[in-house]
């Protein structure tokens, strides 16, 4: 083999697993996306996507474990938005890291660094709300959105290469 072949050959060992068969690839690695996709880019759209919408899906949790305590069971409205934003986070956690992410780390590793940036997540929210209400004076729902988009995109990068990544070098 010359040397160009040996090298795209050790790189597609290193993005997908290991060669079996020339040309043939077996995913040895967690947290390879469920479709086969030689591009990056596509791989890490799906993820993407993925994280967006089991995002979605505990905010959905969140807000029916709200309304459920404040109408159902009379909870007052700042203890029930607590308890769903729990259930939402357990939600978030778990399909991540099954579906997102297929982790194998611990629990008590993984959990530890979710929470963290679930935290900062929070407080990068609450930043942005305060600064876009104050210095642009729009409605503080618009502000929302927008520190929903910057808090959506830092939770996938933070939750992708920091508390789901297994690989040393800490970039996969």
């Amino acid at each position: 083999m010359d040397e160009t072949r040996i090298r795209a050959s050790w790189h597609r060992v290193m993005a997908y697993g290991a060669i079996t068969k020339p040309g043939r690839i077996r995913a040895i690695r967690p947290g390879l996306d469920r479709i086969s996709c030689p591009d990056s880019s596509a791989r890490l759209l799906f993820q993407f996507l993925s994280f967006a919408l089991i995002g979605l899906l505990g905010t959905g949790v969140h807000y029916l474990v709200l309304i459920t305590l404040v109408s159902g069971a009379g909870v007052v409205p700042v203890i029930a938005t607590s308890a769903g934003a729990v259930c939402g986070a357990i939600t978030n956690y778990v399909l991540n890291y099954r579906l997102t992410f297929r982790s194998r780390k611990r629990h008590s590793e993984a959990l530890t660094k979710f929470l963290l940036v679930a935290g900062f997540g929070l407080a990068i929210n609450a930043a942005i709300l305060e600064a876009v209400v104050r210095i642009t004076e729009w409605h503080y729902l618009v502000a929302q959105v927008v520190a929903t988009g910057v808090v959506l995109i830092w939770g996938f990068i933070a939750n992708r290469f920091w508390t789901f990544n297994e690989m040393a070098g800490g970039i996969r």
